[in-house]
């Protein structure tokens, strides 16, 4: 029996959400002609941006630590040269703003986004036309952003965070107590959100590496023997790459994003160039034969009529055969006659036809039967004729229409004519049954009643 294959589950995991090696050397934007100076400069560039937008818009640092590991996923999926890291930006943080239950508005999303990039060239503050042209412009390719990034990581946009695990250590190890190391630690968490570290190693690591930074920086001593790492299974070399690591981000310097979008601009025309060059360099259309054409060649007209007249029947099979010839005389191509081989059969009608042309030819030289040639004035005749065919069928059927939307206005007129009546009767009939329950009233009155004028005028007195 075959195994079954199971389409319909996702399987995620902490060693699912690592990206392999061969992809992080390997790179999309690499592959592009961009240089890996460049590529970590888009990445920094990019988590500062988002960062600080998310501060801004007063979200929770798990927002936007999912915004900034999101950034990084989707661009080892794609290239920094086809898709523009500016609205990346912000379709990130719009999505996970909206994954960490504490979306915020698309329109305020774009606001924050135009007042860094205006405050980090240095012009002067400019409020987003929401009305304008620019805002739906934005708005729309925010969204085709946020599409394309589901899209490539294929809906699985689950993120672990080390924040708990930080404290957690701190716990095990006694030292939670200490606020200013565990803010450190927190410090340099945060911070090692704009380099692939979270991508390439687990939680587990990056928290104890966070840790072994602070408590170096603030010069306390932790556990050597045993040492303290092997108690949460994290390798000592690879925290000691983190650290490194870390330490070589704070000495880069951020770069303007207008700087790096220039250089990006500049890839991606020598792209276009390449494609228009490999183009024009593939052949637009294929040879074509000369006896496609209705030509012979040079060999053909070398050799001697019974060998043509062979290879012309082999090419009857294979390709498709010449029209047929009205008469048995045949047309020379090129000073050579064609041989009767090649002829097609004749139909019956062509047959008759072609006797008949042989027979008178001896009388005359003039065939029977001439083309009949219209006349301009026949023509004329011809096409007014069409015209005026044609003016009577739309005249016709105009007229019809005419008559079925009188028919259907008659019928309207009469129906709202009934349901007038049928009001007024309706009215009529209410009106007679209040004056005869009036009536009635009056009646019953005065028949209970009819003692009282009499009483009135003779006992009071």
């Amino acid at each position: 029996m075959d195994p079954v294959k199971v389409f319909d589950r996702i399987y995620l995991s902490s060693s699912n959400l690592l990206v392999p090696k061969e992809r992080l050397i390997n790179t999309p934007s690499r592959k592009d002609g961009m240089s890996r100076d460049l590529e970590i400069d888009m990445r920094v560039t990019g988590c500062h941006y988002i960062q600080s937008a998310g501060i801004l818009l007063k979200l929770p640092q798990v927002a936007m630590a999912t915004a900034q590991i999101l950034y990084h996923r989707f661009y080892y999926a794609k290239s920094f040269v086809k898709f523009k890291c500016y609205y990346t930006m912000m379709a990130c943080l719009f999505l996970a703003a909206k994954l960490e239950e504490s979306s915020r508005r698309l329109r305020d999303v774009i606001n924050v986004f135009h007042h860094l990039r205006n405050k980090r060239q240095g012009s002067p503050p400019v409020v987003m036309d929401y009305v304008g042209e620019e805002y739906f412009r934005l708005r729309n390719l925010i969204i085709k952003h946020e599409r394309y990034i589901l899209k490539e990581l294929g809906f699985c946009v689950h993120v672990q965070h080390p924040h708990k695990l930080i404290i957690s250590c701190l716990q095990i190890l006694e030292l939670e107590k200490n606020t200013p190391l565990i803010q450190k630690a927190w410090n340099y968490m945060n911070d090692s959100l704009r380099t692939n570290i979270f991508l390439r190693y687990n939680v587990q690591t990056i928290a104890c590496s966070c840790i072994y930074i602070a408590t170096g920086h603030l010069k306390i001593a932790l556990p050597l023997q045993p040492p303290w790492w092997e108690l949460f299974d994290v390798n000592y070399t690879d925290m000691k790459t983190i650290s490194l690591e870390l330490i070589a981000l704070y000495q880069r310097e951020i770069k303007k994003l207008q700087e790096l979008e220039k250089q990006v601009d500049q890839l991606q025309q020598l792209l276009i160039s390449k494609k228009d060059s490999n183009k024009e360099m593939t052949p637009s259309s294929q040879t074509v034969s000369p006896a496609h054409l209705g030509v012979m060649s040079q060999d053909s007209q070398e050799k001697s009529p019974k060998e043509m007249s062979q290879l012309t029947v082999s090419r009857s099979d294979k390709e498709e055969a010449p029209p047929p010839t009205t008469s048995n005389e045949l047309k020379p191509l090129n000073g050579h006659k064609r041989p009767l081989s090649a002829t097609p059969p004749l139909s019956s009608t062509q047959e008759k036809r072609s006797k008949l042309d042989n027979h008178d030819t001896k009388a005359s030289s003039k065939p029977i039967i001439s083309p009949i040639k219209l006349s301009s004035d026949s023509e004329d005749e011809s096409s007014r004729y069409h015209e005026v065919h044609k003016n009577d069928k739309s005249r016709r059927m105009k007229s019809r229409h005419h008559e079925r939307s009188g028919r259907h206005k008659t019928e309207r007129k009469s129906r709202k004519r009934e349901a007038r009546s049928n009001s007024r009767d309706r009215r009529s009939w209410s009106r007679e049954r209040s004056s005869s329950r009036e009536r009635w009233r009056e009646r019953r009155y005065h028949h209970y009643h009819r003692d009282d004028d009499y009483h009135i005028k003779h006992y009071r007195k």
